[in-house]
Parts: structure tokens; sequence; C-alpha cells
């Protein structure tokens, strides 16, 4: 029963920083969106408006991928640096967020803000 209790005051803090979870994912869409709007206008600019995604959607032909080589030799080097950005900054912006993430649900007396989310946030991304 003890830690029926516990993973109910979980979540009742959790439910409370929730203004925390909020400022995560918006930071996180932001960081996913770097990738994934080049990719996209990349994809669009590359098949265009050609009936190729009808021949696509029965099975994957081999035909299409090879007339679309030299459009892709193009964004790969785009993915493969997005990637590596995406990843980098993503592993920083995790531990900063999951720090200030902790310090609001560890902390049971005070009301979570904001300030408190980003001040545990640096206290703990150098530690």
């Amino acid at each position: 029963m003890n830690i029926l209790t516990h993973l109910k005051s979980g979540a009742v803090r959790s439910l409370k920083a929730w203004k925390g979870v909020l400022v995560i994912w918006i930071l996180i869409f932001s960081l996913v969106s770097l990738i994934a709007f080049p990719l996209k206008s990349g994809l669009k600019s590359l098949i265009g408006s050609s009936m190729i995604t009808e021949l696509l959607y029965d099975s994957i032909n081999a035909d299409v991928i090879t007339d679309m080589s030299k459009g892709l030799a193009s964004l790969i080097p785009a993915i493969t640096s997005g990637f590596l950005l995406v990843f980098f900054l993503g592993f920083i912006m995790n531990a900063f967020l999951t720090g200030g993430l902790f310090s609001i649900l560890g902390n049971k007396n005070s009301k979570p803000s904001l300030a408190l989310f980003f001040a545990g946030g640096a206290a703990n991304f150098w530690s």
C-alpha cells in the first residue's frame, strides 16, 4: 500500500507541474521542427506535382527511387547535419529541462512556477 500512496502523490505533483511540461513540449516541438520542415519542403520540391506518390502507395518501386537519387543526394547532407544538430541540442536541452522538472516535482512545499523550473534546470545543468 505504501507504493500506491507514493504513486498517487507523484501523479498529483506531476499534474500540478503542467506549466513545466508545456514548456518541455513546446521546446521539443520547435527542436524537431528544425529538421522536419526543411525535410518536408525538400521532399515536396523533389517529388513536385508528379504522379510518383501513386506508384509508391502499393509498394516500393526501385525505378522511382533511382529516378529521385540525384535529388536525394542533395538532401542527405541536410538530413545528416540536421540530425546531428537535433541530437546534440536535444541532449543538452533534455539535461536542462529534466533538471527543472525534477526540481518542481521534488519541492513539496512551494507552489510550482516557471521561475522555480528554470532555476532548477540551471542549477542541475552544470552538476
